[in-house]
């Protein structure tokens, strides 16, 4: 398999969210309320963000930026869970994680 570029990378993602639109609902609808009623909708993709940080596969935590952005919640509190994350993943892989992130929120 190839490297893809980052451009190539999103018309993949959006060839796959376009075709299978249900799988993409069936994924959000996971953090809903009624679930989890002491977790807020924003609480729940903050967390899955940080999660997503600690793998380190940048299309994971792409996703999750994407996500966190697509609900409403702010730049500032995406980069205050990278912030919290850096000790926990380390210098070198949190400077990648920042790229990453910024990346994604220049193409929101």
């Amino acid at each position: 398999m190839k490297n893809l570029t980052s451009k190539e990378r999103e018309q993949q993602f959006h060839d796959f969210r376009d075709r299978y639109i249900g799988v993409r609902a069936a994924c959000m609808s996971v953090y809903s309320s009624r679930e989890y009623p002491n977790v807020s909708e924003n609480t729940a993709f903050l967390f899955k963000l940080g999660v997503a940080i600690g793998t380190g596969h940048a299309g994971l935590i792409q996703s999750s930026v994407r996500n966190c952005l697509e609900i409403g919640i702010k730049e500032d509190d995406i980069e205050a869970v990278f912030q919290l994350s850096i000790d926990a993943v380390g210098i070198p892989q949190a400077s990648s994680v920042y790229a990453w992130i910024r990346e994604e929120m220049a193409r929101h």
